[in-house]
């Protein structure tokens, strides 16, 4: 007869270097939200800085940048939460780097927009009429939230621009950090 099996404490899974990175990149990202909640709120309540900027830099309304970096932070957020088994650390300067790369984008994108409805219409003015600048800052933070297809979607502009011929589409696209396909360049 055998003895009976003893009972084993389990064993904790081994930290990996990924998950650290992941845990880091959780609360740069936590950190960024909270800066930029905390800019808004500074904006919104301290009247000198408002009037500083007058509401906007240039031509673009001050809540464009804002909110193509909180669509940044959110994607990097989901990628961050949704990649718990598969999380690549070497997407980490990509994630510490993605609010600024989307509120850039958001901004061109916003740019791009108005663009499109002044030519359709003579009343848009940027920043004049509240419709505009309500549906400019969703266009920002959807650019931002999804800057890679707004990359694409503006390389493959400019390629029909200059008279490039397009680059067919990888048919087994890579998957980015965030979930979404990849343009198969590396970020």
């Amino acid at each position: 007869m055998s003895s009976p099996a003893k009972s084993e404490a389990p064993q904790a899974l081994p930290v990996v270097g990924g998950d650290r990175s992941r845990a880091r990149i959780f609360w740069t990202e936590m950190g960024y939200l909270a800066l930029l909640i905390a800019l808004a709120v500074t904006f919104l309540t301290v009247p000198a800085l408002k009037a500083a900027f007058q509401g906007s830099i240039g031509v673009v309304p001050i809540g464009i940048p804002w909110f193509g970096a909180v669509g940044g932070v959110t994607i990097s957020l989901t990628g961050v939460l949704r990649n718990r088994a598969d999380w690549l650390p070497h997407y980490v300067f990509w994630h510490i780097a993605r609010p600024l790369v989307s509120a850039i984008t958001g901004t061109v994108g916003y740019l791009i927009y108005t663009a499109g409805l002044a030519a359709l219409t003579q009343q848009a003015q940027t920043g004049t009429n509240k419709g505009a600048l309500i549906s400019g800052y969703v266009v920002a933070f959807a650019i931002g939230y999804r800057e890679e297809a707004f990359r694409d979607l503006l390389g493959r502009f400019v390629d029909k621009l200059l008279g490039r011929p397009a680059q067919p589409a990888p048919a087994n696209r890579p998957r980015t950090q965030s979930g979404s396909e990849s343009s198969g360049r590396t970020e």
